[in-house]
């Protein structure tokens, strides 16, 4: 197919696997509010480049952008959820995150090639090695060097597992728990705790 772009009906709630992957063609689509499952449905279409959401989305789907070749993309507001293996093995390497979102589920962003990463203050958990990278990575090796992150994040094992080029880590807020996990496994060399912390 020579499909360049893709605009989904707000009556789309479920897109086969690999439904759109593959098209080198395609470097557009629009993705209804309603859509519940998505699985990799853009895999392996590397010349991805634009993604609009319909107004109203509140969650990005399971594994909807995994393996494919979107680089930059910003989240809209109203957002509360990017689901597990989102944006898993894709190329992205900017993500702009909006300030409705409370959660990014496991692996939601493991393998990307993201640099530079501002959580909002609004996230309150980080599933398991969302923001990971593995040493067998065909995408190259690790990217991320500075994360800043809010102190109501309750829960982070793990979350950037694998980024051994991390070097700077930026605490916002009145932090009182470093919690469990959330810098294992990375080359932060080294790490100042805030004033006011009681617990690690």
């Amino acid at each position: 197919t020579k499909l360049t772009s893709i605009t989904l009906p707000t009556s789309v709630t479920d897109i086969g696997r690999r439904a759109f992957g593959d098209i080198d063609s395609l470097t557009s689509v629009v993705i209804p509010k309603n859509l519940i499952k998505g699985s990799e449905a853009f895999a392996g279409s590397k010349n991805l480049s634009t993604i609009n959401f319909e107004e109203g989305i509140t969650k990005i789907a399971d594994s909807l952008f995994q393996d494919s070749g979107i680089t930059s993309i910003k989240i809209p507001e109203g957002v509360t959820e990017i689901g597990s293996e989102a944006f898993l093995g894709s190329s992205l390497k900017e993500v702009v995150l909006p300030s409705t979102l409370t959660k990014i589920d496991e692996y939601a962003f493991y393998g990307t090639r993201i640099t530079d990463l501002y959580i909002p203050d609004s996230v309150t958990k980080i599933g398991l090695r969302a923001f990971g990278k593995s040493i067998y990575d065909t995408n190259g090796p690790s990217t991320l060097t500075k994360v800043s992150l809010p102190a109501q994040i309750n829960s982070a094992d793990k979350a950037f597992q694998g980024q051994w080029n991390l070097k700077e880590v930026v605490f916002r807020g009145n932090w009182k728990t470093i919690t469990d996990g959330m810098f294992s496994e990375t080359g932060l060399e080294k790490l100042v705790i805030p004033e006011g912390v009681t617990e690690i």
